[in-house]
């Protein structure tokens, strides 16, 4: 199968509804692309937790202080696994799941 005919039947399983793994082959534009919104998604949500982190010092009570320290660390430690997450899609697969 030539790559034209393994992109429409790419598309066709992704319009249709199908899920795609990372190890699933895909166009080279569509991983680019979910790779770039993958990255975005991480950076954006590592930028929106710099700004609690400067509120740890300046909270009243230790209760608060660990409170802040909880949600700064909660948010940290989830895009950190995302910013490891599109290496795995950067990678070209070689088949194509159509089922």
């Amino acid at each position: 199968m030539d790559d034209q005919a393994r992109a429409d039947a790419f598309y066709a399983h992704v319009m249709g509804g199908g899920k795609v793994e990372a190890d699933d082959w895909m166009p080279d534009d569509y991983r680019a692309a979910v790779l770039k919104f993958v990255e975005m998604h991480a950076n954006s949500e590592l930028m929106g937790v710099l700004p609690e982190r400067e509120w740890i010092l300046r909270a009243p009570t230790l209760k608060r202080k660990l409170a802040l320290t909880s949600k700064v660390r909660t948010k940290w430690v989830t895009p950190s696994s995302c910013t490891e997450w599109p290496r795995t899609w950067a990678s070209p697969a070689s088949r194509c799941s159509t089922t």
